[in-house]
């Protein structure tokens, strides 16, 4: 795949009165997209030869204007519109609405509420749980609509007297239109003509997050926390019932912590926890004699789709900051580190092997262990 683009863009802010800010802007964009590039060498391009699929383009612009405006040391409201679209042989376009408000319940605790609407004028599809190269960017065409997108989000901020701490709860729920994915058996390899094999549905996600801070101290750092759910709708997958999202994470949780252990010696260790990706697999199989009766087939059995959640990853990275003194000239630090310390893989691809007699998914992991040493230096002048 090969996407290019070409733009600009320019921004503003002014500040009419006391307590005011107005910011506006505006921006072109010009999209250059080949979802298919193939290129074949050797014997094989005798029967498949090189080339790039049909060039596709869009023209995107937007307009943007938003208030910030301080009602005293109460209330606190940012409200804005942008407008914006697309030329794509068709043209689309419609507006984008942006709301917030913090109310101070004092001067430590605060509550916020948020409102978003948002247009994108490109998707990106994929036919599986992992990257891959039928993973692809895709413009809006007179057939494929652009995606929209509503998001509330409500949330309660608090630190203490002094400020070492903070913390958050917020929860979000967020409404997706027009979301495009492939029909079932979608022919992708060798094909230059995507459009044909793509279906439009739409989704949701919600969800809560915490979030607990130390600002200043020896020891430092932070722990968050978030439980989601996202899914899909498409009328024509999965008997037209909603399934999981690949990127459907429910749990995900993080822990920092970083330690001066002397002057100009820091560590640090941050520990990360994600629930597994979703797939579509394979979870049996049975005999049928084939058409033409002169032997038998296999005939896969799949689980609903994005059934199946594959194994949680975890990691523990650790970070040694050694720094130099400061000199006239700058100064320079040592950097020791170690990804995924404990070597727990994280899954990367997924295998059918043998369990005794049975058959049985393996997961095969991606980044162990990977220790690193860096040397890092700053100029400064007077």
């Amino acid at each position: 795949s090969n996407i290019q683009d070409y733009g600009f863009k320019a921004d503003w802010e002014w500040f009419p009165i006391t307590n005011h800010r107005v910011f506006f802007g505006l921006g072109l964009v010009n999209h250059q997209f080949q979802p298919n590039v193939l290129n074949t060498s050797g014997e094989i391009n005798e029967f498949l030869a090189s080339k790039a699929g049909p060039q596709l383009q869009s023209d995107e612009y937007h307009l943007h204007t938003s208030h910030e405006w301080d009602l005293g040391s109460l209330i606190k409201l940012n409200y804005g519109l942008r407008f914006s679209g697309a030329f794509v042989g068709t043209h689309y376009f419609g507006f984008e609405p942006r709301f917030s408000a913090r109310y101070s319940l004092s001067e430590n605790h605060s509550l916020k509420i948020g409102f978003s609407s948002m247009r994108q004028y490109m998707h990106r599809v994929s036919s599986g749980s992992f990257v891959l190269p039928t993973d692809l960017w895709y413009p809006v065409t007179e057939n494929v609509k652009p995606q929209t997108a509503n998001q509330l989000s409500l949330g309660y901020f608090g630190a203490s007297p002094k400020s070492n701490y903070s913390w958050s709860i917020e929860v979000f729920s967020k409404t997706m239109n027009d979301l495009i994915d492939y029909k079932e058996g979608a022919s992708l390899i060798f094909n230059d003509n995507f459009e044909k094999e793509l279906l439009a549905g739409s989704g949701n996600s919600k969800g809560i997050e915490f979030f607990l801070r130390k600002h200043e101290g020896k020891v430092s750092g932070w722990l968050s926390y978030t439980l989601a759910k996202t899914d899909r709708y498409f009328p024509e997958l999965n008997n037209g019932i909603r399934f999981p999202d690949r990127y459907d994470r429910r749990h995900n949780f993080s822990a920092v912590a970083m330690i001066e252990l002397a002057k100009n010696v820091v560590t640090s260790f941050t520990w990360v926890y994600m629930s597994g990706t979703k797939i579509t697999a394979q979870t049996g199989q049975y005999l049928m004699p084939n058409p033409s009766l002169t032997g038998i087939d296999l005939v896969p059995i799949y689980s609903s789709k994005n059934g199946i959640t594959l194994a949680p990853s975890h990691r523990l990275d650790i970070n040694l900051i050694v720094k130099g003194k400061a000199r006239s000239w700058g100064q320079s630090e040592w950097s020791f580190s170690v990804y995924n310390f404990y070597n727990a893989a994280s899954p990367f691809r997924v295998s059918i092997g043998q369990n005794g007699k049975a058959l049985a998914y393996q997961q095969h992991g991606l980044f162990g262990f990977i220790p690193s040493i860096s040397y890092n230096f700053s100029f400064s002048s007077k």
